[in-house]
């Protein structure tokens, strides 16, 4: 299967922040709520699209769908910023220094 524009129209917040990660990390632009980014912090209108009134949700989605270059950039930038944040080099030295604040308590 295969799509365009993912789209997370959240209105509470909580474990939806894989899911976008996941759709930008596969290319996806993705067309969230504030709620949607929360845990994510990525740059709207740069990295993510945010929306949290529902026409104006719908119509920024049907922009997407309409103009390919806009969803091919949106969606190019959403995947830099996850390699950038959510990259496996970012996510170890984050966990080092949790272990080290933990055995720092020892």
């Amino acid at each position: 299967m295969e799509c365009d524009v993912s789209i997370v129209p959240m209105r509470i917040a909580g474990g939806i922040m894989c899911k976008v990660l996941d759709a930008m990390a596969a290319g996806l632009p993705v067309v969230t709520t504030s709620q949607g980014n929360e845990g994510v912090g990525a740059r709207p209108e740069k990295e993510i699209i945010v929306a949290d009134d529902p026409a104006e949700f719908a119509q920024r989605t049907v922009e997407l769908l309409k103009d390919g270059h806009r969803r091919k950039a949106v969606g190019q930038k959403g995947l830099d910023f996850v390699r950038r944040n959510f990259g496996w080099d970012q996510i170890i030295g984050r966990l080092e220094t949790v272990y080290q604040e933990c055995l720092s308590f020892s």
